[in-house]
């Protein structure tokens, strides 16, 4: 892969790995709030709420660590791509969950980034294109 395509493979992995990021530090720093938005959006049985978050978090922190570590690296032997795929999958979970919270007609917050602001389509099309942002690099780094 030439050094143009990898920078774009890079980019292309490490976006939606911060942005995972970004979300684990919010859900380890307000904890108790992620919890609430949990239990407001009705998804998650209330006995499961608290390992759901932990869950979440865990899933959040491995994808954010493992999805920089490859952004960061040369990308030139694919060992990105189940990273990426993993980060994917997370990412596509997440838009799941904000398209069932919608089509229940529950108006709440996402709960990613702490906004009080409630989710909507472009909550779900924001994660769907994040999601494919890793499934790009694999097909830039052919």
């Amino acid at each position: 892969m030439d050094q143009g395509s990898s920078f774009v493979a890079s980019i292309l992995v490490l976006v939606p790995s911060g942005a995972l990021a970004g979300s684990a530090f919010r859900h380890l720093v307000d904890a108790q709030r992620f919890r609430a938005v949990l239990i407001v959006q009705g998804i998650v049985p209330y006995p499961l709420v608290a390992w759901t978050a932990a869950v979440v978090v865990a899933a959040e922190l491995a994808c954010a660590s493992l999805g920089v570590l490859a952004g960061m690296s040369a990308l030139s032997d694919g060992r990105f791509v189940p990273i990426g795929l993993a980060v994917t999958s997370l990412m596509f979970v997440f838009a799941g969950y904000v398209a069932i919270l919608l089509l229940r007609g529950r108006p709440v917050p996402c709960g990613c980034f702490g906004s009080q602001k409630p989710a909507s389509f472009e909550t779900v099309l924001r994660a769907s294109v994040l999601g494919l942002a890793p499934v790009a690099a694999v097909v830039v780094s052919v």
